[in-house]
């Protein structure tokens, strides 16, 4: 047991120890990446070691970069999507009270330039997590997964509740409220069948129903969700976390 933490990682510059020991033990969690920007400095102060987010570098390569990551690891033509991200993005946080900016989460997609693995898209969340003396952004913790999307861009922002969402509409350049759908306890039940791999005859046999009674709650779902597919369904609702 005394070799147990021989691997942890050092102290990193901007963050105490117990910060540090809280994200490692988020990180050996979750498959995804976890890190800490300073939008002041333009450098991480710290990443995890979960590969999802390195681009096949190792972690201190990623930090010896700081933000030139974005520019040396996210293809040409999405860097100014990047740049969107950041300008609009900054700007929705910029009209809300300091007290509120905590609570909203702004996430995105692009594709990463990775050692092995070609056309890896991701989807980046970011959260603020300290302000500065006037109230603008300067530091935020940030999480990398897979991207259950089919291409870059998917610009939002997400409250704390989940009640509703702000979707970037790119084309008329402005915010558009999205309310969150609410579903019965027997759609929920049929979801998370559903996402546990069962067929309709295996969700009626598990809830008691029959099996056109399941079929009706996927189409009222895939309704809600305003999808054609209940594998889209499934995906708008693990991104926009409404299970």
């Amino acid at each position: 047991m005394s070799n147990q933490h021989d691997h942890t990682e050092k102290r990193q510059e901007g963050l105490d120890l117990p910060s540090i020991e809280i994200i490692q033990a988020l990180t050996s969690m979750t498959y995804k990446s976890i890190y800490i920007l300073n939008h002041e400095k333009r450098k991480f102060e710290y990443i995890s070691d979960n590969p999802i987010f390195l681009a096949g570098h190792s972690v201190q390569e990623v930090h010896a970069m700081g933000f030139d990551f974005y520019t040396r690891c996210v293809p040409e033509k999405e860097q100014e999507l990047l740049g969107q991200v950041c300008k609009v993005g900054f700007a929705f946080f910029n009209t809300l009270s300091a007290e509120y900016k905590k609570d909203y989460t702004l996430s995105c997609d692009f594709h990463l330039i990775h050692q092995h693995i070609p056309n890896l898209l991701i989807r980046q969340e970011i959260t603020p997590l300290q302000l500065s003396s006037t109230g603008r952004l300067s530091k935020s913790i940030c999480m990398a997964s897979l991207s259950t999307a089919q291409e870059a861009g998917n610009i939002a922002v997400y409250t704390k509740t989940r009640t509703h969402c702000w979707k970037f509409n790119a084309q008329q350049q402005c915010w558009e409220l999205e309310k969150s759908p609410c579903f019965t306890p027997k759609e929920l039940s049929v979801l998370y069948a559903s996402i546990q791999g069962f067929t309709v005859q295996e969700i009626a046999d598990l809830l008691y129903l029959a099996p056109d009674t399941i079929k009706f709650h996927r189409r009222k779902i895939m309704e809600k969700c305003q999808v054609n597919t209940l594998a889209q369904a499934i995906r708008y609702v693990i991104v926009n976390k409404l299970l």
